[in-house]
């Protein structure tokens, strides 16, 4: 049954999206204004000044995605708090990050990460490096595109190819105008918008359950968050413990090899305002894993409340279910596993029995018709079907009410938003810095910034041409898509980086080597587990399991080659002295002592921004701003000699 969108919401949502457009617009005219419209510089990192509160919320938001805003409740309803582990490992990294990856990238020369991987291992592999980014993009892009797209098909009687267009054509324009800043604001802005569509499906999921619960005279059903299956482990499901470490490999990857977030670290003025960055980031992180997974399980107790059976194995048999329900929606309508029970009761049969003959099948079948008012239970359906990311949009359609409702989804066009114009500009300013400034270096700067908007305008189209790929595939299971894709585009690149930052034995022709190897053969385990694949040779094999496997592959070859090929041919080995400051085992005197003095720097800082944050405007806080002034200057110098 269509659900209308309310006029106040449609209200609401527009202005949303006149917002955004105007920050975007405000950008561009601040910029132009200050004749910066055609300074590539500022176009990609927004000149280095960004306040590292906007740009803390801009990479929490990047991070986050419209894909995991919709699929948490679904994904929570199904599994409990199983999910949890990847947040946990994205907080947990945050330490390692700010001791060992920051103090290299600050001291990167070029924009985007791939270029310290030339420096280490040649052109071959940053060119291999990031064309597998791109690809990756490509891919997250067009499913982040998509998600509002399902989100909207509720109400809006309308081709979902129709809204994929609109969709990605507003993210586009404000990608296009304003830059690098445009988008950092935005994405704080959709961060703010985030949490608060979050909290409001939390708090009107927790109300409407507690209600139900005291007019029924009974106490609120709550969700056991962790279960045995939580840590049971299989092909097709790695459980918490693997779920941690596949995590641990794709977050350190996001902020070591994921352009989109490292694009970050030059917005910043200094390695302490970086820290700053990644510690708002990971506090953001915690709030998530509370808020997102507590929503999910509110939603569990709400529908649980109704007598709803959420339980993923409710049936006992998924494969006739689905001919149930398929055959049943042929007449426009859904089924739910409650109203079969209730029918097969009805005519006497248990619930297992309305499965074991095609005559008691029919029979519940057509008894269900009898029962069944039109008003299902969307959220079995989709369970049952993997759709985990129509759950929440259902319960905002059905139960939610005016106003709420285009603030939420105003929240889930936010997190798509946010995810795509970040994946553009990192996209865009990938092909500028490793490919076009590589081979064609003396393009003026006015048209270097021209070619990028064009080329944002170019991926935007291949984002809708690949979002509508996925509308016509019907994938529903996101969550695995997505780590699926890590799996075969991120985990190469993130064991290159380990073995370039830490390693001083691994050669340019290993690591190349090692990373074609592992991309090829995991390519045909992917594609025969993506949804695309017909049902008779598909396989069950879990992303998370593809990007362990990719990334313990990629490290081992690559190591493992280089010591083979090291003995044979010599010339292929490392000399020590070139990799000076390039891996963590070659650093010098003077790049220790540059991080040491970082670090002083670090706690002036924290303790300026309290005497700021106490609004104090006395002697020592001005001395104390011009100190730091002093040594940031000081450190800039300490660092001409260290730039990778």
């Amino acid at each position: 049954m269509q659900k209308q969108l309310h006029a106040v919401d449609w209200v609401l949502m527009i202005l949303y999206f006149v917002v955004v457009l105007a920050i975007s617009f405000v950008t561009w005219w601040y910029q132009r204004k200050r004749k910066l419209t055609k300074d590539s510089k500022t176009f990609f990192d927004g000149g280095g000044k960004v306040n590292p509160i906007f740009v803390g919320l801009s990479m929490w938001s990047t991070i986050l995605s419209s894909i995991f805003f919709v699929s948490t409740v679904g994904n929570t309803i199904a599994n409990g708090w199983m999910w949890t582990a990847a947040n946990i490992a994205l907080i947990g990294v945050t330490p390692l990050v700010t001791m060992l990856v920051i103090p290299f990238y600050r001291r990167f020369k070029s924009t985007t990460a791939y270029s310290y991987l030339e420096t280490r291992f040649g052109y071959s592999t940053r060119a291999l490096t990031s064309i597998l980014f791109i690809l990756f993009q490509i891919f997250r892009v067009a499913v982040v595109l998509y998600i509002p797209t399902l989100a909207l098909s509720i109400f809006i009687d309308i081709s979902p190819y129709a809204l994929l267009f609109i969709i990605t054509l507003v993210v586009v324009v404000t990608s296009i105008f304003g830059g690098f800043k445009s988008v950092l604001y935005n994405d704080s802005l959709q961060g703010i918008v985030l949490l608060g569509g979050m909290i409001l499906v939390l708090a009107f999921a927790m109300d409407k359950g507690q209600g139900l619960a005291h007019a029924q005279g009974t106490s609120l059903p709550l969700q056991e968050i962790f279960t045995k299956k939580s840590f049971e482990v299989s092909v097709a499901q790695a459980g918490f413990v693997f779920i941690f470490v596949y995590n641990i490999i794709n977050s350190m990857y996001t902020f070591m090899g994921s352009q989109d977030v490292v694009q970050r670290y030059k917005a910043t003025r200094s390695v302490s305002t970086v820290k700053r960055t990644l510690w708002i980031t990971a506090g953001l992180g915690v709030v998530t894993v509370l808020l997102f997974f507590g929503a999910g399980s509110a939603v569990w107790s709400f529908y649980t409340a109704q007598g709803y059976n959420l339980a993923m194995n409710g049936v006992d048999n998924a494969a006739k279910f689905h001919a149930i329900t398929s055959a049943y929606a042929e007449n426009g309508s859904n089924v739910t596993p409650g109203l079969i029970d209730t029918a097969a009761n009805s005519l006497g049969l248990t619930s297992a029995e309305a499965y074991k003959t095609d005559a008691n099948m029919q029979a519940v079948l057509t008894r269900v018709g009898e029962l069944n008012s039109g008003a299902a239970n969307q959220v079995n359906v989709a369970l049952k079907h993997g759709n985990q990311t129509a759950i929440l949009p259902w319960f905002i359609a059905s139960e939610l009410p005016i106003g709420v409702v285009g603030i939420i989804f105003a929240a889930i066009f936010a997190a798509s938003q946010s995810t795509v114009s970040s994946g553009l500009s990192a996209m865009v300013q990938t092909i500028m810095v490793d490919f076009v400034n590589r081979w064609r270096p003396g393009i003026k700067d006015q048209t270097k910034t021209l070619i990028s908007k064009i080329l944002i305008l170019v991926f935007g189209v291949w984002a809708f041409a690949f979002g509508s790929l996925i509308v016509f595939s019907g994938e529903g299971d996101f969550v695995n898509y997505i780590t699926g894709i890590i799996g075969l585009f991120n985990a190469p690149i993130f064991g290159a980086f380990v073995l370039a930052l830490y390693t001083t034995r691994s050669n340019k022709w290993s690591v190349f080597t090692a990373m074609l190897v592992v991309f090829f053969g995991t390519l045909p385990v992917w594609a025969l587990s993506a949804a695309f694949t017909p049902a008779a040779n598909k396989i069950s094999f879990s992303g998370q399991w593809l990007t362990i496997v990719s990334f313990a592959a990629t490290v081992s070859i690559g190591y493992g080659l280089s010591m083979i090929t090291n003995a044979l041919f010599p010339k292929l080995k490392p000399v020590l002295a070139s990799l000076e400051n390039q891996t963590w085992f070659t650093r010098t005197a003077a790049f220790k002592e540059a991080v040491k003095f970082e670090a002083g720097i670090n706690k002036l800082e924290r303790k300026l921004f309290w005497g700021k944050l106490m609004r104090k405007k006395d002697a020592e806080t001005v001395n104390l701003e011009n100190e730091v002034k002093a040594k940031l200057l000081q450190l800039d110098e300490m660092n001409k000699s260290l730039v990778i």
